[in-house]
């Protein structure tokens, strides 16, 4: 008989216009993982089941174009869904399209959506992104360390009156205009950025990230 691995399972959800799948499945897959597509007509056609892993990973791309409103179509297909996915205390992580979708989704709250950076313009450079205390899962131990890694959207300001649980700050220049670089749920167990630890998956301050997770789950 075969022994069952005891590597966690991460689903990575793969909707129209996703395009950082194979950063973030290979970066996990370094991280100690077992990363696998979940489709969203599967997940929207009750198919496949969202609570049906130890991880969940919305990813980045560019999901119905980057603009004020991305994401809207997922957010909307998959709302109930996302809300089990809460209740089910799943570690959850939301990366740059992913934290427009999940933020669109209601998962942090009625009040908050994602505007335009402040420059008005797409922004691609290396941030750090400084670890406040919080009772997030993906950043425990890492409070007080600033992270290196990549932005790439137009639309990664956080707005809106909403409770903001933050996570991380930027250390320094910030590619929206805001201090916010990532926040996450009441229960520190779903967390949203919209930069990206994936990018170059063998990136130490991103596998930081994602074992932490692995280790909540």
């Amino acid at each position: 008989m075969t022994a069952k691995s005891s590597k966690k399972q991460v689903s990575v959800l793969y909707s129209p216009g996703t395009n950082c799948e194979e950063e973030i499945m290979e970066a996990f897959r370094l991280a100690g993982g077992i990363p696998s597509l979940v489709y969203l007509k599967d997940l929207r056609e009750r198919q496949a089941k969202i609570t049906d892993c130890d991880c969940f990973v919305v990813p980045g791309g560019f999901s119905y174009g980057d603009y004020p409103d991305t994401g809207v179509a997922v957010a909307e297909f998959l709302r109930t869904q996302f809300a089990e996915l809460a209740e089910s205390g799943i570690p959850t992580i939301g990366i740059c399209n992913g934290m427009q979708i999940l933020v669109r989704a209601g998962v942090f709250g009625s009040d908050l959506v994602m505007g335009q950076n402040d420059s008005g313009r797409f922004v691609s450079k290396t941030f750090g992104h400084y670890v406040i205390r919080s009772n997030c899962v993906w950043t425990k131990g890492l409070e007080g360390e600033t992270l290196q890694f990549a932005a790439a959207h137009g639309f990664g300001k956080l707005v809106g009156e909403g409770k903001r649980n933050v996570v991380m700050e930027y250390d320094g220049d910030s590619p929206c205009g805001d201090e916010v670089a990532a926040i996450c749920n009441d229960t520190g167990r779903i967390m949203a950025l919209m930069d990206h630890p994936e990018r170059r998956p063998s990136n130490p301050d991103g596998l930081a990230i994602f074992r932490r997770g692995l280790e909540a789950a």
